[in-house]
């Protein structure tokens, strides 16, 4: 290996950890998430549906009362996947 493939290697090297840092510092933690969730009245509902049961009487009646079914609440942060066929695995 030459040594200019060594130098070419070390900068890709600098440059990955540079945009890691960048991009860690700029997604919100995850404590972040769950207080913009609870900001957010239509996301409010769904978690406030999942905190109390999830009873078809408590559907959400917000924007996301169709999605609300393929929804779950870990740890205080709502997760939205859509579920095909009867895979239980997230």
């Amino acid at each position: 290996m030459r040594y200019i493939d060594l130098h070419g290697h070390a900068q890709a090297s600098r440059h990955s950890q540079f945009l890691s840092a960048v991009i860690t510092h700029t997604m919100p933690s995850l404590g972040e998430v769950r207080d913009l969730q609870r900001t957010d009245g239509d996301i409010l509902e769904v978690i406030l549906y999942h905190e109390q049961g999830r009873r078809v009487s408590d559907q959400p009646k917000g924007a996301y009362r169709r999605e609300a079914p393929f929804t779950h609440l870990e740890d205080g942060i709502l997760y939205y996947r859509a579920i095909v066929g009867d895979d239980e695995n997230f």
